[in-house]
């Protein structure tokens, strides 16, 4: 074989090789796992499909790692800072609308060291764009309060894989 062909045969294996192995990345509505980055901490949510109901989960960390908000497929959520716990969040999931859209409540209460428990309420609207890779994500309510429109607290997400780490156990049924 001449080196033409030779260097040819392995740019194409080398090819071949490095979409085989990174995360398969399609249209797969609102299942599997979105990311987004910013300067101080970095977010992550996973979303699966079991029978007719969509399970979220939400993690968060700063690149220190002092930072951590850690959740179960439950919606049970644990915020700490420097190992020290100073929120708890319970995540719960529905679909509304004529286009189905994925509503995410949040309810749960922060720890300040000024002003004690504060509480947290807030509804997200969550929609899929972009041919499947980002994930939009809107505030729709805060404190029971339901906003009128589209530009609240608007977030982005860039979908980072069709799969999900660790996915929930759904071999024993659902509550």
């Amino acid at each position: 074989m001449n080196v033409v062909r030779i260097h040819g045969c392995v740019v194409l294996t080398v090819a071949l090789l490095s979409t085989a192995c990174g995360p398969e990345i399609s249209d797969t509505g609102y299942t599997g796992t979105w990311s987004r980055k910013g300067l101080n901490q970095e977010t992550t949510i996973s979303i699966v499909k079991v029978d007719d109901e969509y399970l979220f989960r939400w993690g968060r960390e700063s690149p220190d790692g002092e930072l951590k908000v850690r959740c179960t497929w439950d919606g049970d959520c644990v915020e700490t800072f420097n190992g020290e716990q100073r929120a708890t969040y319970k995540m719960r999931t529905w679909t509304e609308g004529k286009k189905d859209r994925l509503r995410v409540e949040c309810r749960g209460t922060f720890k300040d060291p000024n002003l004690g428990q504060i509480p947290v309420h807030y509804v997200d609207e969550l929609i899929v764009r972009d041919n499947g890779i980002r994930l939009i994500s809107r505030v729709k309510g805060r404190d029971g309060e339901m906003l009128e429109g589209r530009g609240h607290g608007l977030r982005w997400y860039d979908k980072i894989s069709d799969k999900v780490v660790d996915p929930p156990d759904t071999s024993a049924g659902r509550d």
